[in-house]
């Protein structure tokens, strides 16, 4: 036996955001570049990129995904990346759907989920989420941290440790959705990790 890789399209999408998440009201500004499989870019690709915001109904006994205020752009791919911007007037989890289609008609599709502060999470989805605003920081830098709770009001406690904790703070939740900032000291270098 042997594992082939099969493309579904000599095209690709690529989407870089900006944050992982941005404040209500804040439009969310997302990179867009088309390439081919070599990875080297398109020219005159048309993309066409849908964002929803998510939404749960709850019906016949179980919950089901609700797509909520579409919006559309669409861009032609070049060397350097497009931008689209999203409006961001409710607060929750959205998904962006960026398709592509190649010279013989296939088409190919990039999906990227973010978040906008003070709307609700899958109720189907058990626990707290933590979303941070970047992958990598360095000293001096903050770390802003989306905490997304399945219910509120509630109270929480949110710990930082390395090598033990090194810190632990309470926190009130009145809405679904709240940001800590964790500063970027010396003193939790190389590795923090916020729970």
């Amino acid at each position: 036996q042997t594992a082939l890789l099969v493309h579904p399209s000599a095209a690709y999408v690529g989407l870089k955001a900006k944050a992982a998440f941005v404040a209500q009201g804040t439009p969310f500004d997302l990179g867009v570049i088309g390439v081919g499989i070599d990875g080297k870019p398109l020219h005159g690709a048309k993309i066409d990129l849908r964002a929803v915001r998510l939404d749960w109904e709850f019906k016949d006994g179980r919950y089901r995904t609700k797509e909520r205020d579409p919006q559309t752009c669409e861009v032609t791919s070049a060397d350097a990346e497009q931008l689209c911007h999203f409006a961001t007037p409710t607060g929750g989890t959205y998904r962006v759907l960026a398709t592509i289609t190649d010279e013989r008609g296939r088409p190919n599709r990039t999906e990227l989920t973010y978040w906008v502060t003070g709307g609700g999470v899958d109720p189907t989805r058990a626990g707290v989420t933590l979303i941070p605003d970047r992958t990598t920081y360095t000293v001096g830098q903050t770390a802003h941290v989306l905490v997304a709770s399945p219910f509120y009001p509630a109270e929480g406690l949110v710990t930082w440790r390395r090598d033990g904790i090194v810190k632990a703070e309470r926190v009130t939740f009145d809405a679904a959705s709240k940001v800590i900032d964790v500063p970027i000291t010396d003193a939790v270098v190389p590795n923090v990790y916020v729970q």
